[in-house]
């Protein structure tokens, strides 16, 4: 059972998923991911799913592939390499670094998903920490941000979608097709986030902010 052998992946401490530890708490939006996504995925909806968040004109021939939960591909029992490479493309470690919670692999574009539930999307870094994206800001910063230093782009959108945005374009290389992030929300998204992602991004479709009632 592909369900229980991903199940098992994850709880291995082995694998550092921190992420397992917290399914079931109250709230909790790693259960409401894991419970949702799983059924979509065993019943072979997510081509649904994919129809309520990508646009027609987008999504034409498009066919799901596979889902890859918070890193790990059950196909390799590893984390999935594409994302290993492009981790390390921008400057993480390649075992370790950021993690959405999906990554929706389809036959003609990569969604990159992270789901909000009550936390909000903008988030700091710890100190020092966002200096090491200044190689990857500098090779994939001009097309996607509209201010010139990695400080003032995590200053505006927070530190984790920063993080991601470099991945999803890291990502792009690594599959050969286009990829994009979307950001699941709350029908209520935090109040700052469309006017910061409008003021600081070249072109504000590079996040596609879906609510939980539109799906």
């Amino acid at each position: 059972d592909d369900e229980l052998r991903l199940a098992r992946l994850l709880a291995n401490p082995a694998n550092g998923k921190r992420t397992w530890m917290r399914l079931g708490r109250e709230r909790d939006e790693d259960s409401a991911t894991w419970n949702v996504f799983r059924y979509l995925v065993r019943n072979g909806l997510m081509d649904e799913f994919l129809a309520q968040v990508i646009p027609d004109r987008l999504r034409i021939g498009m066919v799901h592939e596979k889902t890859v939960f918070w890193s790990m591909d059950l196909e390799s029992q590893s984390v999935l390499a594409e994302l290993k490479d492009a981790r390390r493309a921008i400057g993480e470690r390649p075992g370790s670094g950021s993690e959405p919670d999906l990554i929706i692999i389809t036959n003609s574009k990569v969604i990159v998903l992270e789901v909000k539930g009550g936390s909000s999307a903008i988030t700091k870094p710890r100190k020092g920490t966002a200096s090491r994206y200044n190689a990857a800001f500098n090779e994939y910063g001009a097309t996607l941000f509209r201010c010139s230093t990695v400080e003032d782009a995590v200053g505006a959108i927070g530190y984790e979608l920063f993080r991601f945005l470099l991945l999803t374009r890291a990502l792009e290389r690594q599959f050969n097709r286009p990829a994009e992030l979307v950001l699941l929300t709350r029908d209520e998204a935090d109040p700052g986030l469309i006017p910061a992602i409008s003021g600081v991004l070249n072109d504000p479709g590079d996040i596609r902010i879906v609510t939980w009632s539109e799906v």
